[in-house]
């Protein structure tokens, strides 16, 4: 099987190229598709909204006057639960096992955007370090939480590692390798020492 990779690539793409068997275009969503189903992983996907809910019952569980998130979650608890969602997949993608950070994880070590508490509040090394003992928190609530598509990753990866190989002739990247987020370059690596060829598509 013969692959192009690209971070654009999921959904509909039409080409004017004879197709040829074997070759597949693929984006993040694809790919992992593909590299779960062939290793064994596959499993029932879930909408983003549901795991929001789970993560809202979560912070539920373990909320009190004294967590990080208290205020914004009573004042709306979908959008705090949203956007702590977001900030513990990001984690995760970087290789985060759910286990306490410390205060070297704060500010813009996350995902950026509006900070939900107040973005003063969110630059302060203070209210880092509470944000991130909030998430390593409410990530040991021994609740359910669907797996997102960095969990999944995650799996990818760790099943990469005990394989001898895998159905994958050759990957062309449209993206320098470098440029990929880091979870990706681990994957390729992988993949390449499993005997898969990874070269760069050249550009036209």
């Amino acid at each position: 099987m013969r692959l192009t990779f690209g971070m654009y690539l999921d959904g509909t793409r039409w080409s004017d190229k004879k197709a040829s068997v074997g070759e597949l275009q693929l984006g993040p969503s694809g790919m992992l598709g593909l590299l779960a189903t062939q290793l064994g992983l596959s499993g029932l996907a879930v909408h983003g909204a549901e795991r929001i809910n789970q993560y809202m019952k979560r912070l539920q569980a373990c909320d009190g006057k004294d967590m990080w998130f208290h205020d914004s979650f009573t004042a709306d608890g979908w959008s705090t639960a949203k956007q702590m969602l977001a900030w513990r997949d990001e984690l995760i993608g970087a290789g985060w096992e759910g286990q306490p950070l410390d205060s070297r994880f704060r500010g813009n070590d996350m995902a950026g955007g509006n900070d939900i508490a107040g973005e003063n509040d969110m630059n302060s090394v203070e209210s880092g370090s509470a944000r991130l003992r909030a998430l390593a928190k409410v990530e040991q609530v021994n609740l359910p939480l669907a797996l997102g598509d960095e969990d999944r990753l995650r799996e990818v990866l760790r099943e990469l590692k005990q394989v001898d190989g895998v159905a994958i002739e050759r990957v062309r990247l449209q993206e320098a390798f470098e440029l990929l987020p880091p979870v990706w370059q681990k994957i390729f690596n992988k993949l390449r020492s499993l005997g898969v060829k990874i070269e760069r598509v050249e550009p036209a």
